[in-house]
């Protein structure tokens, strides 16, 4: 996002907007802080329901992004732990979230001017934080349904944002890169590569093959634009695994 982008997004803030994101927030702060106590759980389950519904027709564009980013916050702090102690990793998810749910309403409103460039951001650092949680997490029949799921519906979500019009190649192209995200997933948490340096080098391989996916239905997909984008692979899977710590 640049400057120009920022600072619009900045100027079209209401101070409604900003009491909705902050109880949001605040809803899964004291969630966290009462060590996921029934009431303030649910409390948290319904605060984003009344910022999501109290929003304009134009959100149902970006509810799996919006609910994925919802679970994905709720998650993230339950693995960082409770109230024993001050957790800054949850008060860090918990300003990250607000930050999210304050860009998702971005998109609802129209704040951005190049809308689509800044979701592409959005939907790739989303995709990189569901694998962050996918690897925190125990491997699981449980775990990989729900990667599948989310990567497959927020690929959904792209394309349908992208205007892509062959709706049943894009179910089917969405279908397939998620199994692709979930094996690839799978393979990574065999290797000592470390949670965070395995996110990054999924995410870099998601965000080349959504973007050769939509280049592709486009019918821009060619043999310099494969050959840039493995180039670019290459060179960052290079530094990704050359930080990493091996080891047996």
């Amino acid at each position: 996002m640049d400057k120009n982008l920022l600072s619009h997004f900045l100027k079209k803030i209401e101070l409604k907007l900003v009491a909705k994101i902050a109880f949001v927030a605040l809803m899964l702060l004291w969630a966290w802080g009462s060590d996921f106590a029934v009431i303030p759980l649910i409390l948290f389950v319904i605060a984003p329901s009344i910022a999501y519904f109290s929003e304009a027709q134009e959100r149902r564009h970006f509810r799996a992004s919006y609910w994925i980013l919802c679970l994905l916050a709720l998650l993230g702090v339950m693995m960082t732990g409770g109230s024993d102690g001050i957790s800054i990793s949850s008060l860090l998810i918990i300003l990250v979230f607000a930050l999210g749910i304050a860009v998702e309403v971005g998109f609802f409103r129209f704040f951005f001017s190049d809308r689509m460039l800044v979701y592409s951001i959005f939907h790739i650092v989303l995709i990189i934080s569901l694998f962050l949680v996918f690897f925190v997490a125990e491997l699981s029949l449980l775990s990989v349904v729900f990667l599948l799921t989310a990567l497959t519906f927020l690929f959904l979500e792209f394309f349908s944002l992208a205007d892509v019009r062959w709706k049943g190649r894009v179910l089917l192209m969405s279908v397939a890169l998620g199994f692709f995200g979930t094996e690839l997933a799978i393979l990574v948490r065999l290797m000592p590569l470390g949670f965070i340096n395995a996110s990054a080098f999924l995410g870099l391989t998601t965000l080349l093959v959504r973007d050769a996916a939509r280049a592709h239905f486009d019918g821009t997909l060619d043999l310099p634009l494969i050959l840039r984008g493995l180039a670019i692979f290459l060179v960052l899977s290079v530094l990704i695994f050359s930080v990493s710590v091996w080891g047996i």
